[in-house]
């Protein structure tokens, strides 16, 4: 890992490939992937790397829920919901 990205750039979960093996075995023995993402600040926990690892590398089908929907307005959860359908495709 540290061959490919900068240590600063790593949060703490990507120092650890232990972290990552399990991440691995889960989705190996998984059909579906759901990937739950905080609705007050979705794009900060929304990893990218593991989306098109699931999706395109696996060809697994993932789901994005959003937790956290009864803290933030109904309007930001519906632009959300617009954003990510429009990024990823609904």
């Amino acid at each position: 890992v540290y061959r490919e990205h900068a240590r600063e750039s790593l949060n703490f979960f990507e120092h650890n490939i232990q972290v990552w093996r399990q991440v691995w075995r889960a989705l190996e023995r998984s059909d579906i992937a759901l990937i739950i993402l905080d609705a007050r600040c979705p794009l900060f926990h929304f990893p990218h790397a593991l989306w098109r690892h699931i999706t395109a590398d696996m060809g697994r089908d993932a789901v994005i829920v959003l937790n956290k929907c009864d803290l933030v307005p109904l309007e930001a959860v519906s632009a959300w919901v617009r954003h990510f359908e429009g990024m990823l495709g609904g």
